[in-house]
């Protein structure tokens, strides 16, 4: 490959990178000969242009920001949109300081408490939630029945749910703490409190995995995603870290 060509990107990678939108949207966007490339609408996917092109969707220049990245603690009873029709609380009232758009990267259930990152970098959020990356997501749970002595084997063994093949990296029974009692609350008789990590992000996978292993969640709250730690963040707390470099496949490159 020439010097030349491996100075150009992908355009629906760029306009991840710039938070137009997912990859794959703006994938969509191209066939839809909604984006132009130096005046001229381009519709042909695996166009290769430069990173700093001048570009447009639906004749809107789409302009190269500052890449950001924030980490908010969730809170119960919010729900992971910007906007939300049916009035239910959600992440606008915690970025009213920001003045870039951001977007969640991935989701948490309402009821569902816990870290949440939000950026303008679409590439970034495309690389975290790859399925093929495998970045752990690390969860703490009040869950029904007392769990047995092979609890923790069933759960990486696996099982085979709705819409496929699930398994555990692993899953404890732990004792609560004051993090423990903060992030859920005091576990009753016949309940337990279960730490789980999986490395998937797929729909109510937490609440289906453990009901489907005979303990329904009673309560939940996500305490890690990939290399980033919610840590001492308070419920609907914000804070900005810095944009990190995440530990990809090295062929990672190669394949844009």
């Amino acid at each position: 490959m020439s010097d030349s060509i491996k100075k150009l990107k992908r355009l629906q990678k760029i306009l991840s990178e710039r938070g137009v939108a997912s990859r794959r949207a703006a994938e969509l966007m191209i066939e839809e000969g909604r984006v132009s490339v130096d005046g001229r609408i381009v519709n042909v996917l695996g166009t290769r242009v430069p990173d700093n092109a001048k570009i447009s969707v639906d004749g809107r220049p789409v302009l190269i920001q500052k890449k950001r990245v924030f980490l908010l603690h969730k809170p119960r009873g919010v729900v992971t949109t910007l906007s939300d029709t049916h009035g239910r609380d959600d992440l606008r009232k915690f970025l009213r300081s920001v003045p870039e758009r951001l977007f969640p990267v991935g989701r948490l259930d309402q009821d569902v408490s816990g870290i949440l990152l939000l950026t303008n970098d679409g590439e970034f959020a495309h690389q975290l939630l790859h399925p093929r990356h495998e970045f752990e997501r690390i969860y703490l749970a009040v869950v029904g029945n007392v769990p047995t002595a092979d609890l923790s084997r069933r759960a990486k063994k696996g099982l085979t749910l709705s819409d496929g093949f699930a398994a555990a990296k692993s899953l404890s029974v732990i004792s609560e703490d004051r993090m423990t009692r903060a992030l859920l609350r005091p576990v009753n008789n016949g309940e337990a409190l279960v730490r789980l990590v999986v490395a998937e992000g797929r729909n109510h996978l937490v609440k289906r995995f453990l009901a489907a292993l005979g303990h329904p969640v009673r309560l939940l709250s996500r305490v890690e995603f990939g290399p980033f730690k919610l840590g001492t963040l308070k419920p609907g707390e914000l804070r900005e870290i810095k944009l990190p470099k995440l530990d990809l496949p090295s062929e990672e490159s190669s394949l844009y």
